[in-house]
């Protein structure tokens, strides 16, 4: 039988959203996760062994160089915040600048052989760290080996020796975490995590080859060391200006990023 003519019967509406919308961010179909966000960052595993257990287990690693103590040098009156014109920052962790050197001293429990030890400090930043993205960095002591930030020994006093570290011009800039790893013949073994280790690796102004240089030594006290400053805000063909406290020493931020336009980008620092 024809169904001309007959009335077509709607179909029923769907029911009503229950709860909360989705959550809508900017990262769109983003599949992995953003590689400077430390908001899911796990640990890395403080020993990375080479081969499966014998039947015996795992051999023992105690008998190589071990670490004791690893000083950030990040006092307000030590040379690493003042050289990076970060000294007025409040803050407890050590904040230094890309494209600039900054020292790291290292205690072990015997004196250090370059011929014979083979370390690395380790920077990570990321909950997915990967060298391919330079969210892991290993930065090594010799010229043999070396990775895209630089590394050398500037110093060594019996079981103490104090590594200058200089990171890339163009490495990311916000909060890393820090080891210090040893390898041996069966694997790897790296310091704990600890929060006091971070570090904040901020835009430099005073570098040549970083996107940000400024040439003028007035401009850069100015834009980047001031705490008062003036912003422009409007449309192009009718712009304003107004005061406006940057808060980078006695508020909660860092000012991180500076352009010519004088448009500044803030980071938080939890």
């Amino acid at each position: 039988m024809s169904d001309q003519g007959a009335t077509p019967t709607p179909s029923t509406a769907p029911p009503p959203t229950i709860g909360r919308p989705p959550k809508v961010d900017n990262r769109g179909r983003t599949s992995g996760p953003i590689d400077s966000s430390n908001l899911e960052a796990k640990d890395i595993p403080e020993i990375e062994y080479f081969a499966a257990p014998g039947p015996r287990g795992y051999p023992p690693m105690t008998g190589f160089l071990d670490i004791w103590d690893v000083d950030m040098m990040k006092g307000q009156n030590e040379s690493n915040k003042i050289d990076h014109h970060t000294n007025l920052y409040h803050s407890d962790n050590l904040i230094v600048r890309r494209g600039q050197e900054f020292q790291v001293k290292i205690t072990f429990n015997r004196p250090y052989k370059p011929n014979e030890d083979k370390i690395a400090v380790e920077f990570v930043i990321g909950s997915n760290p990967q060298y391919s993205k330079g969210t892991y960095i290993p930065v090594f002591p010799t010229k043999a080996r070396q990775s895209y930030w630089g590394g050398h020994i500037t110093q060594t006093n019996d079981n103490v020796i104090t590594m200058g570290i200089t990171p890339a011009a163009s490495c990311i800039v916000g909060k890393y975490h820090l080891y210090i790893a040893v390898q041996t013949p069966f694997g790897i073994r790296r310091t704990k995590r600890e929060n006091s280790r971070d570090l904040y690796i901020l835009f430099n102004p005073w570098a040549a080859d970083d996107a940000v240089f400024l040439y003028d030594e007035e401009e850069r006290q100015e834009c980047v060391m001031n705490e008062m400053g003036i912003i422009y805000h409007g449309a192009y063909d009718d712009i304003s200006e107004r005061n406006w406290n940057y808060g980078q020493v006695r508020g909660k931020y860092i000012k991180i990023f500076l352009i010519y336009s004088r448009v500044y980008f803030l980071c938080f620092i939890s």
